[in-house]
C-alpha cells in the first residue's frame, strides 16, 4: 500500500498555478489500512442514510460506488491559479480544507464541472477530480442620487456584477471603471447618471440622456449644428436640468423686391447748324431702376416677421439728349395778294370769333378794335404784333388771345358782326416777316 500523497511527480501545470505541496511522511501499513477500511464502513453508512432519508438529500449527482483509487489526480483550481496533485482523498471539502483552502456561502464553487454549494461539499457523494472555485470580492457601487451599496460577488468584471447586482445602466451613463475591467476586492464601481433631456429639431423629437451641462455641450455632443442665425431654446449657455426639453429654431430669410422705374432725364442743345423747328436725338433715354427690397425671416420655415430694408438703385437711368434747330431761314409763299415771305410756318387749329359772340365786346386783350385781321393766339407761341398768313382767310395780326384751350397750338380768326365766317379744322399759319427780335426756337 503507498502513501497518502503520492510524491512522484507528475505532468508540469502552467507556470501561473502553484502545486499544493504534498505531504513527504509515510504512513504506517497497518494504520493506513485501518484508515481505508473506516473510509469503506462510512460510505457504507452514507449510502444507506441516503436510501432512507431521500427528502433531506442535498441535490447532488446519483451516488455511485467507486473503488478508491491511491493514484487519481485532482485538479484545483482556486481564483484562476490551477494546482494538480494525486491524492486518495474523495471529499471536496476535505480536499481543500487538505489544501488550505479557505471557502464559504458567498463563494463560487464547481465540482467535477458542476455548480455546488459551500454547503453541499461536505456531503458530496461522488470523488471529486476537479474542483474550480472563485472567492467572493466585496465591491461598493456609488450611483449618484441612488447612494451606495456594497456587495459580495463572485463576477469576474465590472459589467458582470452589476448585472449580477440587477444595476442597469442607461445611455449616456457614464461608469469608472470601464466595464470590461476585472474585479478586485475592496473595488469601488461610481456611476454617473445621465440627465434625461429632450430634443426637438428639424421637425425631429428625440429623448435622449447625457452627461453635458450645457444646451450648447448637449447640442454639439448629439451632433446638432447650429447654423447662420439659427438659435436654441434655453441658449446655449443655459445649463441642463432633468428633464429639460430643447429646441432647436432654424432661421432663413429672404429678399423680395420690388421693381421701381426711374424716369430718365432730357436735355436740349440748341445748333445753330440746323433750321428752326427742327429736332435730333444724338443720344436715347433710357429709363433707370430701383429695387424696394423687402426682407422676411423664417422660423422653422413659418414667415416670422418682414422688414422694409429701403430703396437701392439697380439701374442708372441715360439721360436723352436733343439738339434744336435755332438757324432761321427765310422762304416764300404764293398768295392771292401775292408772293409773301415767312421764317416759320405752324400747324394750329383754327376757330373764329365775333363782337356778338362776345356780348358785344369788340376789344381786344392788347386794346384794338376786333375786325378782319385781328387774330388770337397764345403769345408764348406767336408773340403779339407778328404777321401771319392763313390760307382762305388771308393776313392778319396777333392781336388778341383767348381763354384755357386743349391745345396751345389754338389760332381764333377775327371777323365783324357782318362778314362773320365759321372756322374748325386744321391750318397751317405762316409767321411772315419780319422776324421778331426774341424768337423761342424751342416751342413746347
Amino acid at each position: 500500500m503507498r502513501d497518502l500523497y503520492d510524491t512522484r511527480p507528475i505532468q508540469p501545470i502552467p507556470t501561473d498555478t502553484q502545486p499544493i505541496k504534498p505531504i513527504r511522511r509515510p504512513l504506517p501499513w497497518g494504520l493506513l489500512l485501518m484508515i481505508t477500511l473506516t473510509a469503506l464502513v462510512g460510505v457504507v453508512i452514507f449510502l444507506t442514510w441516503l436510501g432512507v432519508q431521500p427528502s433531506n438529500a442535498p441535490n447532488l449527482p446519483t451516488p455511485t460506488v467507486v473503488a478508491s483509487d491511491p493514484d487519481r489526480v485532482v485538479v484545483l483550481t482556486v481564483d484562476g491559479a490551477t494546482s494538480v496533485f494525486r491524492t486518495v482523498i474523495e471529499n471536496p471539502a476535505a480536499i481543500l480544507r487538505a489544501a488550505g483552502v479557505r471557502f464559504d456561502a458567498t463563494d463560487a464553487i464547481t465540482v467535477n464541472n458542476t455548480t455546488v454549494s459551500a454547503a453541499q461539499l461536505d456531503d458530496y457523494p461522488l470523488p471529486a477530480n476537479r474542483i474550480t472555485l472563485r472567492h467572493a470580492v466585496t465591491i461598493t457601487i456609488t450611483d449618484g442620487s441612488a447612494g451606495t451599496i456594497s456587495r459580495a460577488t463572485t463576477a469576474d468584471t465590472v459589467a458582470e456584477a452589476l448585472a449580477e447586482i440587477g444595476v442597469t445602466l442607461y445611455l449616456g451613463d457614464g461608469l469608472d471603471p470601464a466595464p470590461e475591467s476585472a474585479l478586485r476586492n475592496g473595488l469601488t464601481i461610481t456611476i454617473d447618471r445621465a440627465l434625461p433631456v429632450q430634443i426637438t429639431a428639424d421637425g425631429v423629437t428625440v429623448e435622449t440622456s447625457t452627461q453635458a451641462m450645457t444646451v450648447g455641450a448637449l447640442l454639439h455632443e448629439q451632433g446638432v449644428a447650429l447654423n447662420g442665425m439659427d438659435y436654441a431654446l434655453p441658449p446655449e449657455n443655459a445649463n441642463l436640468t432633468r428633464g429639460m426639453a430643447v429646441r432647436v429654431v432654424r432661421v432663413t430669410e429672404q429678399i423680395i423686391a420690388e421693381s421701381l422705374d426711374v424716369p430718365y432725364e432730357a436735355i436740349y442743345e440748341a445748333s445753330a447748324e440746323m433750321d428752326l423747328d427742327t429736332q435730333a436725338v444724338t443720344t436715347a433715354g433710357v429709363a433707370g431702376r430701383d429695387e424696394r427690397r423687402i426682407r422676411i425671416r423664417f422660423e422653422d420655415g413659418l414667415e416670422f416677421n418682414r422688414w422694409d430694408d429701403g430703396v437701392v438703385r439697380a439701374q442708372e437711368p441715360v439721360t436723352q439728349v436733343t439738339r434744336y434747330g435755332t438757324r432761321i431761314a427765310l422762304r416764300t409763299i404764293d398768295t392771292p395778294d401775292g408772293s409773301r415771305e415767312y421764317w416759320r410756318v405752324l400747324r394750329m387749329y383754327a376757330t373764329s370769333y365775333h363782337p356778338a359772340a362776345l356780348g358785344g365786346d369788340n376789344i381786344t386783350s392788347v386794346g384794338k378794335t376786333l375786325v378782319k385781321g385781328i387774330v388770337a393766339i397764345n403769345p408764348r407761341i406767336v408773340s403779339y404784333g407778328t404777321r401771319v398768313y392763313v390760307e382762305g382767310y388771308g393776313e392778319g395780326e396777333a392781336a388778341d388771345t383767348g381763354g384755357p384751350r386743349s391745345t396751345p397750338y389754338w389760332i381764333d380768326l377775327g371777323y365783324e358782326d357782318h362778314n362773320y365766317e365759321h372756322w374748325s379744322g386744321w391750318v397751317q399759319v405762316y409767321l411772315l416777316t419780319p422776324v421778331p427780335a426774341n424768337v423761342n426756337p424751342l416751342l413746347p
